[in-house]
């Protein structure tokens, strides 16, 4: 949220610092009353605010998975690769390879 929406939440509350509406409720002997309700502006800024915090603290979570997830994924296609580099026999066999070299230069 930007400082311009900050000031304009503060010069609301500074003009309107309390809330008040109406609640009918039904009494004991079954006759409806109107019931006052105060209801504090403040208290729902700061029910904001701490929600504002909580999705930051959740938003920057989110990213250190993010990065996680994404190097995670990398070694898998990697090891993956690697697998299928084995099993299609494109690795040479270093000790087979130096016992032929030391046959034929023998």
């Amino acid at each position: 949220m930007g400082a311009s929406n900050n000031q304009n939440l503060l010069v609301s509350v500074a003009h309107h610092h309390l809330l008040v509406h109406n609640h009918w409720k039904r009494s004991g002997i079954g006759v409806m009353v109107d019931e006052k309700k105060i209801v504090l502006l403040t208290d729902f800024i700061e029910q904001k605010v701490r929600k504002e915090k909580e999705l930051e603290f959740y938003t920057s979570q989110l990213e250190e998975l993010q990065k996680k997830m994404f190097f995670l994924r990398k070694e898998i296609q990697l090891t993956n690769y690697i697998i299928e580099i084995v099993e299609n026999e494109k690795v040479i066999d270093i000790r087979e390879y130096l016992e032929d070299k030391r046959d034929r230069d023998s």
